[in-house]
């Protein structure tokens, strides 16, 4: 047979080898750049997850920093009935029926408030004559359009009954 007489070119066996190892390393490192890809992608998808918890269309997740600001509750008259609540960042709080008793000092109701899951407990440290020093907690969650939903679990909120209420997001 003529194929049996036709000798291999030297090192034809040591380049088919070589080739194989190649193509094998080069298998191997591609398998090894989709997985990386693939935990890259698992972290950036995550890391969203994790801040889109505090994200205001996220509906949960609510974070101190979401409350800085001054907040009016929706739904209500410009009138007395009309009440403010401000937040500020070192974790005092102003609330109160006339947007310019906010920065006054005889402001309705003042105090401390924390945030922790999701629950805000004011602590009232001052306050006018018709609202009595006491605690108020809130089952609170930000929703679209910086609107924060309120369900009023302990306390009266200087007589404000208990329910749900919504506060929509003025000013930082």
């Amino acid at each position: 047979m003529a194929t049996q007489k036709v000798r291999p070119d030297p090192g034809a066996l040591q380049r088919q080898h070589r080739d194989q190892r190649r193509q094998v390393t080069k298998r191997k490192a591609g398998v090894y750049a989709l997985v990386a890809g693939l935990v890259l992608a698992g972290l950036i998808v995550g890391g969203s997850a994790l801040r889109q918890g505090s994200d205001p269309a996220s509906g949960g997740g609510l974070a101190t920093e979401d409350l800085i600001g001054l907040w009016a509750r929706s739904g209500t008259g410009e009138g007395d009935d009309f009440a403010y609540v401000k937040f500020y960042p070192d974790g005092t709080f102003t609330a109160g029926h006339f947007k310019m008793l906010l920065f006054n000092p005889r402001a309705p109701a003042a105090g401390t408030y924390e945030l922790a899951d999701g629950t805000i407990t004011f602590v009232v440290k001052k306050r006018a004559d018709f609202c009595e020093p006491e605690t108020w907690i809130w089952e609170a969650e930000l929703e679209a359009e910086r609107r924060l939903r309120t369900q009023s679990v302990e306390g009266t909120n200087c007589g404000v009954p208990l329910g749900t209420e919504t506060w929509e997001w003025l000013e930082p």
